[in-house]
């Protein structure tokens, strides 16, 4: 009888193992992903991305036309002082279009820029995005510093007046670097809403 007992309780004890195994083994399979759970993230992660991708866009866009406007500015500074050490014209002029492998089309300062007559690469930049554009005063093609530093209107030979740069990207509306380079040399770089090549007859 005591045996019969033991037996029925061993028995109810295996049972109630297995029972509670299973009821562990479905909540841990409750716990993963549904099919419709990963299709709403999915949809969430999506709407978010589309939402981040134009901001991208645009803080990538500033970010070239900074750089070039650095390169410009390093450039045309380079240029003149390469002119008053060696007490000789140096002049600064746009690359040929097969200069920039890069970005093929592209024409006068949009493809890039080097001091003439330099054979070392530290004196060529090109333009590494090429979807920014550059455009100058009186289109011109080339800036030529004399020996003191002052930049000469190559037509006349007098002093050039104020020559304008401006650095755009079509991405981004409303944001411009524009570079000013005043008759004695002196290079400025500015951030502005309005692209504008015009004299604007400010102060030096």
């Amino acid at each position: 009888m005591n045996e019969n007992c033991f037996n029925v309780k061993d028995e109810c004890a295996k049972n109630t193992r297995i029972l509670w195994h299973g009821v562990r083994m479905k909540k841990t399979l409750q716990q993963g992903v549904t099919l419709i759970e990963l299709m709403v993230a999915v949809v969430v992660l999506a709407i978010i991305v589309s939402m981040a991708l134009p901001s991208y866009q645009q803080l990538v866009a500033k970010s070239g036309v900074r750089s070039t406007g650095q390169s410009l500015l390093a450039a045309l500074n380079e240029a003149r002082v390469q002119a008053i050490s060696q007490q000789r014209a140096i002049t600064l002029q746009t690359s040929n279009a097969t200069d920039n492998k890069k970005c093929s089309g592209k024409t006068g300062w949009d493809n890039g820029w080097h001091i003439e007559g330099s054979l070392n690469d530290e004196h060529r930049w090109q333009l590494s995005n090429c979807r920014v554009a550059l455009t100058s005063t009186d289109a011109v093609s080339s800036v030529t510093f004399l020996k003191n530093g002052f930049v000469i209107d190559e037509t006349s030979g007098d002093a050039h007046d104020d020559i304008r740069f401006c650095i755009e990207d079509d991405r981004v509306e409303r944001f411009f670097q524009v570079i000013t380079l005043r008759p004695n040399g002196l290079v400025s770089l500015r951030e502005s809403t309005e692209c504008s090549v015009e004299e604007e007859g400010e102060n030096a």
